[in-house]
């Protein structure tokens, strides 16, 4: 086995989603007999991996998504059985009978696909509120490719996501932390500075107050140019802040 091949069982093993789907355990199990059964040359160089690197998989912020039906999701996964389920929705809570067709981890967030009612949905996980599950089971389509379905989901989401630009003028500074921010997309800068050695720059936002929110939060390094209601809608903002600090 290879060293890189033996970094990457050391990295899978402390995945939290082996634990969700209730196989961490197991997981474990068989990466002791898979090693136990390995050339000694093999299992020295797995000891001398777990002394200089350490994965610690658990993120900064202890908040973790509850999803106490994901045991029931996947049992009728596996046999094709249709689940009724409760889902809460933004305002509401609606009741559907599904076709469960997968389950899909986006980090640490669950999502079940499913069809229902003729069409193929999206479901998250920590959002279901109640299952049970069905005696009927169903026929799985032939043409239902998982993977593929979620790239095209993702790429649908990200198209119908509401759009916001505004044309700004901020720091250098600023510019490279904007690089890096999942929230704002760069749509054009400037390669020169202007007088004052600032950047002008187009940026899309999802929202004006998405928008307005991320750009109070920058003080000082940032000045709206264009359009005018986000420009007043900070500028009442920041007034309002510095009254309360008169």
């Amino acid at each position: 086995m290879k060293h890189e091949e033996l970094i990457s069982l050391l990295v899978s093993s402390h995945n939290p989603l082996s634990g969700d789907l209730g196989i961490g355990k197991q997981f474990d199990t068989a990466y002791q007999k898979l090693l136990a059964s390995s050339p000694r040359s093999v299992r020295q160089d797995a000891e001398m991996i777990r002394e200089k690197i350490h994965i610690d998989g658990a993120g900064w912020h202890s908040y973790k998504e509850s999803h106490p039906y994901l045991s029931v999701l996947q049992d009728a996964l596996w046999v094709d059985r249709k689940l009724h389920i409760i889902y809460r929705k933004e305002t509401e809570q609606v009741e559907r009978t599904v076709c469960p067709l997968g389950l899909v981890a986006k980090r640490s967030t669950w999502y079940l696909v499913a069809e229902s009612g003729g069409e193929l949905r999206t479901y998250r996980v920590s959002r279901i509120v109640e299952v049970v599950a069905s005696e009927e089971t169903f026929s799985r389509p032939a043409y239902f490719n998982l993977s593929q379905y979620w790239e095209e989901s993702l790429i649908r989401f990200m198209q119908n996501l509401p759009k916001y630009q505004a044309q700004v003028k901020m720091t250098l500074t600023l510019m490279k932390r904007f690089e890096r921010e999942r929230f704002v997309q760069i749509i054009r800068r400037d390669q020169e500075t202007c007088d004052d050695g600032r950047i002008s720059a187009d940026l899309e936002f999802n929202t004006l107050d998405s928008a307005a929110d991320f750009i109070l939060s920058c003080g000082a390094e940032i000045e709206v140019s264009s359009p005018q209601e986000l420009r007043k809608r900070v500028a009442h903002a920041a007034q309002a802040i510095a009254r309360l600090y008169e």
